[in-house]
């Protein structure tokens, strides 16, 4: 019998994905705050998006309050949002000073 590597595959993908086994969804966000900025002719444009998860106290808090109260909500984040860019892997400016 010769090693049919589809079939390893296949075992390998169920075992992982399949079977009886319940998935865990437990990274899954319960809500999403989308960021939008608008275009030239005007159209809104989503640039990024802020995932909400009720296992994290203060996730769970925001997405708790946009439940209840969505503008009002997104009315005072709008007015606190701090944004602030930073450069993957660092900058010339990240250096020790010794």
């Amino acid at each position: 019998m010769a090693f049919n590597p589809n079939a390893a595959a296949a075992a390998t993908v169920a075992n992982m994905f399949g079977g009886n086994q319940q998935q865990d969804d437990s990274w899954k966000a319960q809500g999403f705050i989308n960021i939008y900025l608008p275009t030239k002719n005007g159209e809104p444009k989503k640039i990024g998006t802020i995932y909400l998860h009720e296992n994290k106290p203060l996730e769970k808090q925001l997405l708790d309050r946009l439940k209840v109260d969505e503008e009002a909500v997104l009315e005072a984040l709008q007015a606190k949002i701090e944004l602030r860019f930073n450069v993957a892997g660092g900058s010339q400016h990240d250096s020790f000073d010794i």
